[in-house]
């Protein structure tokens, strides 16, 4: 089989794979309105106007970017329909593919490229998001989007490319700055690639051409929720629960009944339950922030903590949709050699940085924010695509230096 169509079949077994979980998920019913309200705060918005989770009640517990994207499918489709929301999903996941193999082509050759597409395009936790109405799925493309570009926006052969790979990784990194406020620290990293990576002329301008999307993205929802509630909020008013929680709650009992527990008997947390979504907020980001000042010794072990469990690679045992001994074996079949040597591949090739800045720069970035604030091995997938890059090209450079030990022993044998 040519490499042309052993690229397209790991394509199409990708894509197939994403559409097959989908089917299944739709007809198990995994996609209902519970998803972390993203289609409730759609509906609402499509039947009322209002960018809320309750009637009548506006919000700024989500970002807006994932919610506006179901309510512009739900539009066009003319009512609810989740089936075109997980086909989409399909065809990005199936676009991330298409950006991760032609990153992995211009940064290491066609072979790793081919190693890491077939990586990407088998990974688990991407076909299985694929079937929920959670925002992965189009986090991955948008950032995988992001570092295609930034492979291209040094481009000393072409101004105008550049200026067109600077400002579509702009726009892309826009659109995943408002899909969730946690990336903005990786995606101004990346600006900073951006910056060094750029010939000294053109530094300015190229780095306007990215940043300016994201300000004015991101401005425009803190607008509206400064409207909203009269006080600066750039991202989102849930952030102080989920830090707060991360902070009472050991990080083995966090995603269990145990958590319930611990929220039940703090008198901070019930005490913030009740109040208004601003004030809740704020409420538990002080709590949390003199919780630190008393134990900051504490607060650095959970750090510690939240950075190894976000690539943790085994999930801890918990109540899935599938058996847990099934979610071990797949995360071991994938995680097992992808987080490993995906992070070893990015130390090792730290000089192919300057040309595709953003990856790193996310690597860093989310897991410096979630390590802070609260880690989930989900947080993770949207950077998978491109951590499956510099896994392959380690694989492949592992493969190369045991088939020229071979070589030589055999030589030295004769």
């Amino acid at each position: 089989m040519t490499p042309r169509r052993r690229v397209a079949s790991a394509l199409a077994l990708g894509l197939a794979l994403r559409a097959a979980y989908a089917v299944y998920g739709h007809g198990r019913g995994l996609v209902p309105t519970v998803c972390d309200g993203y289609e409730t705060i759609a509906l609402n918005l499509l039947e009322r106007g209002e960018y809320a989770l309750e009637p009548g009640k506006p919000t700024s517990l989500r970002e807006p970017g994932y919610p506006l994207m179901i309510a512009a499918v739900y539009g066009l489709a003319g009512g609810r329909r989740p089936e075109w929301i997980l086909a989409l999903q399909v065809l990005l996941g199936s676009a991330t593919l298409l950006f991760s193999w032609s990153i992995g082509r211009r940064l290491f050759g066609e072979v790793a490229a081919e190693w890491g597409l077939w990586a990407a395009a088998l990974y688990p936790p991407s076909v299985y998001y694929s079937a929920y109405f959670f925002r992965e799925t189009l986090m991955a493309f948008l950032f995988t989007l992001v570092a295609w570009c930034s492979c291209r926006w040094s481009e000393p052969d072409s101004v105008a490319r550049a200026k067109s790979a600077s400002f579509g990784a702009g726009a892309a990194a826009a659109a995943l700055a408002i899909t969730n406020s946690a990336m903005i620290p990786a995606l101004l990293l990346a600006g900073i690639g951006l910056w060094r990576a750029s010939p000294a002329a053109a530094r300015t301008r190229r780095s306007a051409l990215f940043l300016a999307p994201i300000l004015a993205a991101v401005g425009l929802w803190s607008w509206r929720n400064f409207r909203l509630h009269g006080t600066f909020v750039a991202g989102s008013t849930h952030v102080g629960e989920e830090f707060y929680q991360a902070l009472i709650t050991p990080p083995e009992d966090l995603g269990t009944q145990r958590q319930a527990e611990i929220n039940a008997a703090d008198p901070v947390f019930q005490r913030a339950a009740a109040l208004p979504e601003l004030e809740h907020n704020a409420v538990l980001l002080k709590a949390g922030g003199s919780f630190i000042a008393s134990h900051p010794g504490l607060y650095a072990s959970r750090v510690a903590a939240r950075a190894i469990k976000l690539w943790r690679i085994v999930p801890y045992r918990r109540r899935y949709e599938h058996a847990y001994w099934k979610l071990v074996c797949a995360s071991l079949l994938s995680d097992g050699w992808i987080v490993p040597l995906g992070f070893l591949g990015i130390w090792r090739f730290r000089k192919r940085w300057r040309t595709a800045s953003a990856i790193p720069a996310g690597v860093i970035g989310v897991t410096a924010v979630y390590a802070a604030l609260h880690a989930v091995i989900r947080y993770r997938v949207p950077l998978m695509p491109c951590v499956a890059v510099f896994a392959a090209a380690e694989a492949r450079a592992i493969y190369e230096r045991a088939r020229a030990s071979g070589e030589q022993s055999r030589s030295a044998a004769s």
